[in-house]
């Protein structure tokens, strides 16, 4: 954050999550490890933060069985809406373990959304070919849905396969912003519907910041994901291989989803759009810009930034010829800063915290 890599924090927690609750393309703010909280206790630490931060959905991490059955007291402090889900990834090839297993099984019958994860890693946990990692991950994703069944008929199950990974074998890093991470998610898109299933995938970068690279690279993932129709995207702000999170990195995300969507939206043809009597009326050397037409149909024919830059380079220069970068940074400070309002009641709040203290009470080392 403003140029400066450090451990994530509880302070940054709430942070994160007011800036995604105003970004408007959006819809959810996944938990992230918390450097300050002892391990045990930074899933349902986290999910504490993110419901007093955010009115999105929740995507709440898992460290272990007794922190689970702190989030699923924690969801009867809010009701039976699916406010927040959860998941959790096969240790593959071909294995779910007990500390899985014990999760699902603690978390079932409580309607909690799971994201059953298959994360074959191409080349290692999986063979080098994406069709025969792909074949890996979807038995995982399978074995994983059967488990849930059994423990919780009719449990909300989203299908996975987005996770998946290859590996540089040069630079031995497990890469996530690659054109072959792009296909898999087509696959999960695919399979997912194949079984009648919302799927998810996930889009990050392998840069170390917001730079050139993180714009080549989440790009091309936003817009093949949406392409191939993923039911739920992750990793808004997501950079160094899902280890690092930027404020700004988020806001141009933002940025970036608005501009796909408008990109695949398409060109409308109708009798309004196309406009042949007023291309009659206005006829040979007339203008367009005093018409109706005009004024009813710009804002939603016409994508209107709300980041990148669109003047002359002298508008540019007085505002002190700042980077994309810069001005997301500011942005997203500004958003930040802002005045927040109530997520959840006092009394919500209060019962959520005095499950936090409890728990870190009897699992404090």
């Amino acid at each position: 954050r403003n140029g400066i890599h450090r451990p994530f924090v509880k302070s940054d927690m709430a942070d994160i999550s007011r800036l995604i609750d105003n970004l408007s393309q959006v819809d959810g703010v996944f938990g992230m490890s918390l450097d300050d909280v002892p391990p045990a206790a930074r899933d349902l630490v986290g999910l504490r933060i993110m419901a007093e931060n955010t009115t999105k959905h929740i995507r709440v991490l898992s460290f272990s069985p007794e922190g689970a059955d702190a989030i699923c007291e924690m969801k009867d402090v809010l009701g039976d809406s699916p406010w927040f889900s959860m998941g959790f990834t096969a240790h593959g090839p071909l294995r779910w373990t007990n500390l899985a297993v014990e999760i699902f099984k603690r978390t079932a019958k409580k309607k909690i959304p799971v994201t059953i994860n298959g994360e074959p890693m191409a080349g290692v946990s999986g063979p080098v070919t994406l069709a025969g990692s792909a074949a890996v991950g979807n038995a995982e994703i399978l074995a994983g849905l059967v488990i849930n069944q059994i423990l919780e008929p009719g449990r909300p199950c989203i299908y996975n396969l987005g996770l998946a990974h290859i590996f540089d074998m040069r630079t031995a890093i497990a890469v996530t912003g690659a054109p072959e991470n792009h296909l898999f998610a087509g696959i999960s898109a695919a399979m997912g519907r194949f079984y009648n299933l919302p799927s998810c995938s996930w889009v990050s970068t392998e840069s170390m910041c917001v730079d050139s690279q993180a714009a080549i690279e989440k790009s091309m993932g936003f817009l093949t994901h949406l392409q191939h129709g993923v039911s739920v995207i992750w990793g808004a702000g997501q950079l160094e291989s899902e280890l690092t999170i930027s404020p700004a990195q988020a806001v141009i995300d933002d940025e970036i989803i608005r501009y796909v969507k408008r990109l695949l939206r398409g060109v409308d043809i109708t009798d309004e759009t196309l406009a042949v009597e007023l291309i009659r009326k206005i006829g040979i050397s007339g203008e367009f810009l005093s018409s109706e037409h005009t004024l009813f149909n710009f804002g939603t024919e016409l994508f209107e930034p709300s980041l990148l830059f669109r003047k002359k380079r002298s508008d540019w220069e007085k505002s002190g010829s700042k980077s994309l970068h810069e001005i997301a940074e500011s942005m997203a400070d500004e958003i930040i800063g802002e005045p927040r309002s109530e997520m959840i009641s006092d009394e919500q709040s209060n019962y959520l915290r005095k499950i936090e203290k409890s728990f870190l009470k009897q699992h404090q080392t």
